[in-house]
C-alpha cells in the first residue's frame, strides 16, 4: 500500500485531476438530491398508526408547523425595540404563501400582568401586544411560568421561538386518508391469500399518481 502511495505522488497533476474530476461528479449528484420527509419515507407502508393519525387530522386538524428561534443581537427578547422587531418578523411570516398562523411571546395569555382573576378569564386575557400591560410583570410571567420558560422564551430571555402553523392542503390530506385505507385493506386481503379488486386496484394506482404530483407542487 506505502509503494502504491509513494508512486501515486509521482504523478501529482494526474492525482489532483482525477480529484477534481471525483468532486465535480459528487458535486453534480448532490445538486440532484432531495430527501422527502414525508409520511412514505418515514413510516412503513400500510402502518395502522398512520391511518390512525390521518383520521385524528381529519377530526381535530392537523398538527404540521415549523419552529423558529429569535435571538436579538443587543437587548434580550422582551425590549420594547426586539418587540417590535419581533411583531414586524411576525406579520412577514403571517404574509409568506403556505402559512396558517404565527405563535409567538407576543400572543401568550397573560394572567399574572397584572393579576386577572377566573371570572374575567371569559372576557379574554392580556397579551404583550396590549397597552396597559404592565412588562415587568410579564417578564416575570414568561420567565418563570412553566408554560413558557424554555418552551417559548429561555430563562435569561435572550432567545424566544415562533410556532410557523403551516396551512395544510386539503386535497393531499384526502388522497392520504383515502389512499391509506385501500393499502390496509389490500394489505389484509393478501395476508388471507387475496388481493384487491381491480377497480380498487387502479383507484390505488391512481391516488399514488395524483399523491406524487401534489407532492411535487
Amino acid at each position: 500500500m506505502a509503494r502504491v502511495y509513494l508512486r501515486l505522488l509521482d504523478f501529482p497533476r494526474v492525482l489532483l485531476a482525477a480529484l477534481l474530476a471525483v468532486m465535480a461528479v459528487a458535486g453534480w449528484y448532490a445538486a440532484q438530491f432531495s430527501f422527502d420527509a414525508s409520511s412514505d419515507t418515514l413510516v412503513v407502508q400500510g402502518d395502522p398508526e398512520l391511518a390512525t393519525y390521518l383520521r385524528v387530522s381529519e377530526t381535530f386538524g392537523g398538527d404540521e408547523f415549523l419552529l423558529m428561534t429569535f435571538r436579538p443581537d443587543q437587548g434580550d427578547a422582551l425590549t420594547p425595540d426586539n418587540l417590535d422587531t419581533l411583531a414586524a418578523l411576525e406579520a412577514d411570516l403571517e404574509g409568506v404563501d403556505g402559512v396558517s398562523d404565527v405563535f409567538s411571546i407576543l400572543d401568550a395569555p397573560l394572567l399574572q400582568s397584572p393579576p386577572v382573576p377566573v371570572s374575567e378569564l371569559a372576557e379574554g386575557f392580556n397579551t404583550l401586544r396590549a397597552p396597559d400591560v404592565d412588562r415587568d410583570l410579564a417578564r416575570e410571567e414568561l420567565t418563570g411560568s412553566p408554560f413558557f420558560r424554555n418552551l417559548l422564551i429561555t430563562e435569561d430571555a435572550s432567545t424566544s421561538a415562533l410556532r410557523i402553523g403551516l396551512a395544510l392542503d386539503g386535497e393531499l390530506l384526502a388522497v392520504d386518508r383515502e389512499r391509506a385505507a385501500l393499502r390496509t385493506r389490500q394489505r389484509a386481503l393478501e395476508a388471507d391469500g387475496g388481493r384487491l379488486p381491480a377497480e380498487a386496484q387502479q383507484r390505488l394506482a391512481t391516488l399514488e399518481s395524483r399523491h406524487d404530483a401534489l407532492r411535487e407542487d
